[in-house]
């Protein structure tokens, strides 16, 4: 379904905006709920990282904490990832900064002695069919 699991890919730490999830916060309730103001001023602000969907080449897995990579340089880190059955290619999330975040952003993950290629991609990573 392309949603995160709490404890891997999603903490106390981490915000409904940066996750992904901001279209479940109901911004126009009036009055206040815990954590309004500080969601407000990060989506003034902007966020410095984002939840990002990634599907890979080959069958090099991304587990978590594994660096995600721009080329050489570390920018992120892998939260989750297996290699999905269904598509018979890794799959995985992590945590970038937003301008790597777009949609067909082709970013590296070191694993092991190999080089594993992804692509940020929109969940889910299967497609449901609608009966």
């Amino acid at each position: 379904a392309g949603l995160p699991l709490y404890g891997q890919d999603l903490d106390e730490t981490t915000s409904p905006l940066v996750a992904g999830l901001g279209w479940l916060v109901h911004w126009e309730r009036k009055g206040d709920f815990v954590g309004r103001g500080a969601l407000e001023t990060e989506r003034q602000q902007g966020i410095t990282r984002k939840r990002v969907a990634l599907q890979g080449v080959g069958k090099t897995i991304a587990r978590p904490h594994y660096p995600i990579q721009d080329e050489t340089e570390t920018i992120g880190k892998i939260t989750s990832g297996t290699l999905s059955p269904t598509l018979g290619l890794p799959i995985a999330f992590g945590y970038v900064p937003p301008q790597y975040a777009r949609l067909g952003q082709t970013l590296t993950v070191p694993v092991r002695d190999r080089l594993g290629v992804f692509t940020v991609i929109r969940p889910p990573f299967v497609a449901t069919n609608p009966r």
